[in-house]
C-alpha cells in the first residue's frame, strides 16, 4: 500500500509539473495575453 501511495504522489507531481509547463508555454507563445 505504501508503494501505491508513492506512485500516486509521483503521478500527481508529474501532472502538476505538466500544468505549470503548459502555463509557461502559453505565456511564452502569447505575450499579449495578460494574466489577472
Amino acid at each position: 500500500m505504501r508503494s501505491y501511495n508513492v506512485f500516486n504522489r509521483t503521478v500527481n507531481d508529474m501532472l502538476q509539473a505538466k500544468t505549470i509547463m503548459t502555463q509557461l508555454a502559453m505565456l511564452c507563445l502569447e505575450p499579449n495575453v495578460s494574466i489577472s
